[in-house]
């Protein structure tokens, strides 16, 4: 079946049914990029929020739309609080505003295989092509495993002619960013750092740079705050490297900052001209990781006023 390539499985999984039949499942293992910006207001008790083409989605959601945009039709089929087939983002628990309808025989399917399999649990989603047919179950690598109501389904689907081909696992794990999310972004650094010399800002300062979730960045800079405070001061002695506030070292208190900051909302406020909405602050992107060149000895006055703010260069504020 000609898939999306996110979704070609690439190897098979095994799985034991109740009645001891063993079956091997075809499974893809695509890498779906996390959303960075403000959570929407309702994740579904929070699930995980990704990012397809800059838009808030569920891994099921990103599983569909790929389909969709390769020509497939289908449906995300939720039964939290009834049998729901959705193709965006829920708002509420109530379900009916998101629900579409989907072709009577693909229902009468459905329904033959709830009844065969005696649950009605589901794969995620329901995706067709001609004559072509296809279950998808999203399971988050290393968290997620196929519940007894879904073993009750895959029997029940393979009981009403369904291959163990068109039951596909998706197992998915969030990509780990290696770029900025906006080329702009990218440009304002390299026109920042190194006078728009794209050469020398990769050379001297892509190490200074990490996309990943601040919150994991910050729980691993306190396990080496210490060692590399000592290398810092060590190399630099007590010596403020940020120099920008006008009481810069009179108060004789050091500290380690990072130069790129972990993470801010500045380009997202003034590239982007965002705004704050329902009470909240504009969204922070992640920027800075906790590679040593990204590191700086630097004074209490100075690192107080710096916060989480972009300078140009040390001694110069941005």
């Amino acid at each position: 079946m000609n898939f999306p390539k996110e979704l070609r499985p690439t190897d098979k999984i095994e799985v034991q049914l109740f009645d001891g039949t063993i079956v091997n499942l075809p499974t893809a293992h695509p890498k779906f990029p996390s959303w960075k910006e403000a959570r929407p207001d309702f994740d579904f008790g929070k699930k995980p929020i990704l990012n397809y083409k800059k838009e808030a989605c569920f891994a099921e959601l990103i599983i569909l739309r790929l389909l969709l945009d390769q020509g497939w039709d289908g449906a995300w089929i939720e039964t939290y609080g009834g049998t729901h087939y959705l193709r965006s983002m829920p708002k509420a628990w109530n379900l009916q505003s998101e629900h579409i309808s989907i072709p009577k025989v693909k229902e009468d399917l459905l329904q033959k295989i709830w009844k065969t399999a005696k649950t009605k649990a589901c794969f995620d989603v329901l995706a067709w092509h001609g004559d072509q047919l296809a279950f998808f179950e999203a399971k988050r690598k290393g968290k997620d495993k196929l519940t007894s109501g879904q073993i009750k389904f895959i029997k029940g689907a393979l009981e009403c002619g369904i291959s163990p081909e068109s039951l596909i696992i998706v197992e998915w794990e969030e990509a780990a960013l290696s770029d900025f999310q906006y080329p702009e972004d990218k440009k304002f650094f390299i026109n920042l750092l190194t006078n728009g010399d794209e050469n020398q800002f990769d050379k001297k300062y892509k190490d200074c740079f990490d996309f990943r979730d601040p919150k994991i960045k910050r729980k691993e800079f306190n396990l080496i705050r210490n060692k590399v405070f000592k290398q810092l001061l060590s190399k630099y002695g007590k010596r403020c490297r940020l120099k920008i506030h006008p009481d810069c070292s009179k108060i004789n208190k050091f500290d380690i900052d990072h130069f790129i900051p972990l993470s801010t909302n500045e380009l997202n406020k003034k590239l982007r001209k965002m705004k704050p909405a329902n009470g909240r602050k504009v969204p922070a992107q992640s920027f800075g990781s906790n590679n040593i060149k990204n590191l700086i000895i630097a004074c209490s006055r100075c690192s107080a006023f710096k916060k989480h703010r972009i300078i140009a260069a040390r001694g110069a504020s941005f």
